[in-house]
């Protein structure tokens, strides 16, 4: 896989004793610690474009280590540079629409479809607009910390859709409840309909096998339930659950829900 360096983006390096190195990044102002090896990996990042020939160099200084431990070693600590911004790499696309979880190897690029929909005004909704909100770090911090799930289908090279979703503590709440959805303006209604769809079954098809699901819960505040969203929730198969009056700055919010069988 090819991917292009990025030295720039580093603006502090501190090496410790111990073989530890501190990374300072522009991004945020992101700190990174990383190990001896990772280190090692960093400084040989300019002399190569793309990670095979990358793992052929880390093969010949550990040739005791099994060839599929250091690719997959090294292809994790590939993704983890790419999400800080240290290097790009170039995603191999997939030959038809798939549907996928949110990962270390997708960060990035969800990031850059976030943000060509927010800034061509496309089809979504989202409680947190700010463009920061889904830098790349960030997105891993909300998963790490089980605050926050995304799915997203793929077509070919391209994101077409993403949607987050919210999982409260299972002695709480039986609801998955949905936080943004965003979709290309390339697709048509039916589509959209459709990976709505695709994305719910995706993340609850996981989560449903380790906690108990009753339903899938949407707010929104009433004044921005725009009737194409209203449409797409009903077309999904959501009700209108109910509507509290003056719940927040925009007036009244209205809560729809999507009933999940529970023996599927």
């Amino acid at each position: 896989m090819n991917y292009t360096f990025h030295p720039e983006r580093i603006s502090f390096v501190k090496k410790d004793p111990d073989g530890k190195v501190l990374l300072c990044l522009n991004r945020l102002q992101n700190r990174v610690v990383l190990n001896k090896t990772s280190h090692e990996i960093i400084e040989l990042l300019p002399n190569f474009g793309d990670t095979e020939a990358l793992q052929s160099e880390i093969q010949k200084r550990y040739p005791s280590v099994d060839t599929s431990r250091i690719q997959k070693d090294l292809l994790e600590v590939m993704n983890l540079f790419d999400i800080y911004g240290i290097v790009e790499m170039n995603k191999v696309p997939c030959e038809s629409a798939e549907c996928y979880i949110v990962g270390d190897d997708s960060y990035t690029i969800v990031n850059s479809f976030v943000l060509s929909v927010l800034r061509e005004n496309n089809f979504y909704y989202c409680r947190e607009a700010r463009e920061e909100y889904f830098d790349p770090p960030l997105m891993r911090y909300r998963v790490m910390r089980n605050i926050e799930y995304g799915v997203y289908v793929q077509d070919g090279s391209e994101i077409t859709s993403y949607m987050t979703f919210c999982v409260v503590r299972p002695d709480v709440s039986a609801a998955l409840n949905i936080g943004s959805f965003f979709f290309s303006k390339k697709l048509d209604e039916k589509t959209i309909v459709e990976n709505f769809v695709r994305m719910i079954n995706k993340i609850v098809g996981i989560i449903a096998v380790h906690r108990c699901l009753t339903k899938v819960r949407f707010m929104i505040p009433k004044k921005l339930a725009t009737e194409k969203i209203v449409r797409i929730l009903s077309a999904v198969g959501f009700t209108c659950e109910y509507n509290f009056a003056n719940e927040s700055t925009l007036g009244d919010v209205t809560y729809y829900s999507l009933s999940i069988d529970s023996n599927e």
